[in-house]
């Protein structure tokens, strides 16, 4: 195989793989937590928004209690 025939790869700080993210030192990132922190606390955000609409008092005091701080 001639050198010709490889491609130069770019480097980057960070990606994505298998679902978690990665540093270019191949370390377990800090920002993979946080992306997964984001997307619960929308989640909860969602559900706390539909339940003062459309469920009763005592659903939303149930529900209330269940989440986490």
């Amino acid at each position: 195989m001639s050198a010709s025939e490889f491609c130069d790869l770019e480097e980057v700080t960070s990606d994505r793989y298998l679902g978690v993210i990665l540093d270019n030192k191949l370390n377990f990132n800090i920002k993979h937590i946080e992306e997964i922190t984001n997307k619960a606390t929308r989640l909860l955000n969602l559900c706390h928004r539909n339940l003062s609409y459309m469920c009763s008092r005592e659903i939303k005091t149930t529900a209330m209690l269940l989440s986490p701080p």
